[in-house]
């Protein structure tokens, strides 16, 4: 003879087995998320901030402080890559864009295949 399982019952079992394994699995996807180091943030931040007001030279000047602060990651640094890279782009000074878009501090993550040969 068989049993029959009260449905009420097995789907809060299943409830409670599906949100067990996401509360588990939430905080380690979480930990794994690039962060800015606390020296470098709040210059990066601001230079963002520069950006974001089309004031590209100041924008530029602030990111190559960051470029000089000891104590940032290799994150940072390709934060402030990417944004020097797009400042440049629209000062329309290519040269200078070119130099940062190649730049990848990131190479064990990176897709790019210039980044994966290294």
């Amino acid at each position: 003879m068989k049993k029959k399982m009260n449905l009420p019952a097995a789907l809060f079992a299943s409830a409670v087995i599906a949100f067990g394994t996401c509360a588990v699995v939430a905080p380690v996807q979480a930990a794994d998320k690039p962060m800015n180091s606390k020296a470098a943030g709040k210059p990066l931040q601001d230079a963002k901030k520069l950006v974001d007001a089309k004031n590209y030279q100041a924008a530029v000047a602030k990111l190559k402080e960051v470029q000089g602060i000891s104590g940032k990651n290799a994150y940072d640094d390709f934060v402030a890559n990417q944004m020097l890279s797009y400042a440049y782009l629209k000062m329309n000074n290519f040269a200078e864009r070119r130099r940062f878009s190649s730049r990848c501090s990131l190479r064990s993550s990176c897709r790019r295949p210039s980044c994966r040969r290294a």
